[in-house]
């Protein structure tokens, strides 16, 4: 396995709210004992992009006195103590303050409890409002009380400062941006527009600041927090081991989001970290090392003649934190079992609709059980298995070089630590012969297990040739995985992408095209055409419309989706299927043509029928859609996809199935192609097949459809296929 990335007194950890409790089973003389988990206590922040809530004042007195009480009980577990419910909650500008300021919600950790102490944890800047005195005061005895001494206080920025530097042109944003005061309606609407609000702008800036302030304070690492983070003694005691296992290059790890659909999705893998996404929003609480602060300043922040400071944000279209700091840094990953909650509190930058339940909620009482699965080793079987990989690189100038070795070398740490025979055979093509001689050198240092393959070559290639230098080899693998360059590994669920194929012969993840799909580009054309294939388009947030629901249970659920075709940017094959497929794809000169990719699902049934043949599986491979890179259809050059089929379907050498299947694939690929939404592949789907009602049947229902139909037309009177077919090459399975 090699060596881990690991930070030197890394601190900062997080927690969820909600007490409960955290069942762990010992055995004890052939018995089974439940002791409850002590989470200890949670600290509370309170930032400038949330706004405070407050009580009636009877309600308000009664919450006191009980609150009073529950502070005494010596045998309370609880480790936060909720001021009522979130329907007696009234919205106020004032009142709240002075009541969580004079009132502390959260119990004191006490020392007898194992004496669990925070002051390990990295240097921590929480972002405030001027405003807020004392509770400014009551945060820091609170923090102090728990051993949180390396704390440092952040004056947030108000939309009255903001406005000013956007008037004096300190700040200044893309040029199809607009800032206005605000309606109290969601902002978010707007967004795709290029409409934002002040406090937006505002939240913003107070992050900047905090991130230039540590970077400025000599920080190697710092824990950033608004002022509504819920941090738990079980977040102080976890903090530096979970860290550790944080992927190689980190540079932001994010400890929270709003969005539940990714809560329960985390919930489901093993992997303590993945790659950030566009639908991961919040800068609640995330850990940011030094050369993501280098990074961030680096493109953002400069210093005008008399020393001020001017932040430029006009190569993003975006005033929404998240998508700003997080796009511009990079190598920012998603902690999944490890989180830092929310207090009730109201945000100032979106009005809320209707307030939901804590989208942690569900995790409560769970939080020590999160950590141990975030730590369990793969089994054996599913990782004893050897894996090839092959992809091919396209170098067309040399500032390409040191980042895609970078790249490839962190992916190759990534996938191969769990694999016991574990081979990358990479292609690098390069434009000129300076450029292959540059590279060579520079990637002398990679791992000895990845193979390079320099050419030189300057006009658009088939991907697939490549496959040919490394046929000899397949014999010798369980598994293929065969992917276009920017689809990353690092930070991509590996593992539970493999335990999830389902025996299938070919397995796809979502991929995340994230320019694509930031609110600003809502409206403009994707760079992708086949969107069913993009995670974005699985959440029912993002379209904005009623759809069935049932596509993001499959997300959240992880539950594999049998599709008749697969792209190939990222696509874990059975290596015997795959040396089967293109031994006869180059003696039948198929390899020449542009709809190879047309073929492996039905070429997959063929080979061994009872198993899947194609698998969607809704884990996200990060697509970085990077301009120089030789993607799918670059070599198909003028000739649409459409033609290529017509085409193919006339050669006279083919299997005599090929035309039937090629017409499904179409008919498929006219549903969920053309940058149609799900809701639009839906109806589409249910126009084709002649149902009335969307509720009977969604995309992947539509998909199934499809397969069964293809099956249909090959089969003889039992049910089996009327041609003869060569049997499944398939290995038998231990």
């Amino acid at each position: 396995m090699p060596p881990r990335h690991r930070h030197q007194s890394l601190s900062a950890s997080l927690h969820r709210r909600g007490g409960g409790e955290d069942h762990h089973y010992d055995h004890d003389g052939g018995h089974i004992n439940k002791r409850k988990a002590k989470l200890g206590r949670q600290y509370a922040f309170f930032t400038s992009c949330k706004s405070s809530t407050i009580i009636g004042g009877a309600s308000a007195i009664i919450i006191f006195l009980l609150l009073s009480y529950l502070v005494v009980v010596k045998q309370s577990q609880s480790p936060l103590l909720v001021l009522g419910s979130r329907e007696d909650k009234k919205e106020t500008s004032e009142g709240a303050d002075d009541f969580m300021e004079q009132v502390p919600f959260l119990r004191p950790l006490r020392r007898d409890e194992g004496s669990t102490s925070c002051q390990h944890l990295p240097s921590i800047y929480w972002i405030n409002l001027d405003v807020s005195k004392e509770r400014r005061n009551s945060l820091v005895k609170s923090m102090e009380s728990s051993g949180i001494v390396d704390q440092h206080r952040v004056a947030a920025y108000d939309t009255k400062q903001t406005t000013a530097l956007i008037n004096s042109k300190q700040l200044m944003f893309h040029p199809q941006i607009q800032v206005y005061a605000g309606n109290g309606d969601p902002s978010f609407w707007k967004h795709p527009d290029n409409i934002y609000t002040y406090n937006e702008a505002a939240c913003l800036m107070s992050h900047l600041k905090a991130i230039k302030q540590a970077y400025d304070d000599g920080r190697e690492v710092a824990l950033i927090v608004e002022d509504d983070a819920l941090l738990s003694s079980l977040f102080c005691d976890e903090f530096d081991d979970y860290v550790a296992q944080a992927p190689e290059g980190w540079k932001v790890l994010q400890f929270a989001t709003n969005n539940a659909h990714v809560i329960k999705f985390g919930y489901m893998i093993h992997e303590p970290f993945i790659s950030w996404q566009r639908y991961h929003h919040s800068t609640r609480a995330y850990l940011i090392n030094r050369a993501g602060m280098e990074t961030l300043l680096g493109k953002v922040h400069s210093t005008n003649l008399i020393g001020g400071s001017v932040w430029s944000i006009q190569e993003f279209p975006s005033v929404v934190s998240d998508e700003a700091i997080y796009t511009f840094i990079g190598d920012t990953y998603y902690s999944t079992g490890l989180w830092i909650d929310t207090s009730d509190l109201d945000s100032t930058i979106q009005k809320r609709e209707k307030k939901g339940n804590d989208p942690y909620s569900f995790l409560e009482g769970k939080e020590g059980q999160q950590i141990a699965m975030k730590r369990q080793d793969p089994p054996a079987h599913l990782f004893g298995r050897s894996l090839l990989v092959v992809m091919n690189v396209c170098i067309s100038n040399e500032s390409q070089i040191l980042r895609e070795i970078e790249v490839i070398t962190q992916d190759t740490h990534a996938v191969c630590k769990f694999h016991r025979v574990c081979e990358w055979e990479i292609n690098v093509v390069a434009v000129e012969a300076s450029l292959a001689t540059l590279f060579e050198e520079a990637a002398s240092g990679m791992p000895s297990y990845a193979h390079l393959h320099m050419k030189v070559h300057s006009e658009a290639f088939n991907k697939f040739t490549f496959v040919g230098d490394v046929l000899g080899k397949l014999a010798n693998y369980d598994l293929l995985l065969f992917k276009d360059n920017d689809q990353r590994i690092n930070g991509f669920p590996w593992r539970s992408f493999v335990e999830h194929t389902d025996n299938a012969v070919l397995s796809a993840p979502l991929r995340s095209t994230q320019r694509d799909h930031m609110i600003w580009s809502t409206l403009k054309e994707k760079s992708q055409d086949v969107q069913f294939h993009d995670v974005h388009n699985w959440l029912p947030w993002w379209n904005g419309k009623s759809w069935d629901s049932r596509l993001v249970d499959k997300f959240q659920s992880i539950e594999p989706v049998e599709v008749p075709f697969l792209e190939t940017y990222f696509v874990l094959v059975d290596a015997m299927f795959a040396k089967h497929f293109f031994e006869r794809a180059f003696t039948s000169g198929l390899l020449d043509d542009s709809s190879l990719d047309y073929l492996l699902c039905k070429a997959a049934f063929d080979w061994d029928s009872k198993r899947p043949s194609c698998t969607l599986i809704p884990l996200v491979s990060t697509h970085e859609d990077s301009l120089n890179i030789m993607k799918r259809d670059a070599f198909i050059a003028n000739e649409s996809r459409e033609n290529s089929i017509q085409i193919q379907s006339s050669r006279k050498d083919l299997d005599p199935s090929f035309e039937k299947w090629m017409l499904i694939v179409k008919e498929w690929l006219a549903i969920v192609g053309k940058q149609h939404t799900i809701l639009e592949m839906e109806q589409l789907c249910l126009k084709r097949m002649n149902i009335g009602q969307l509720r009977k049947t969604d995309i992947s229902g539509c998909a199934k459809k499809f397969i069964e139909e293809y099956l249909l037309t090959m089969a003889g009177p039992n049910g089996l296929r009327s041609e003869d077919v060569e049997p499944s090459a398939g290995r038998e399975k231990e």
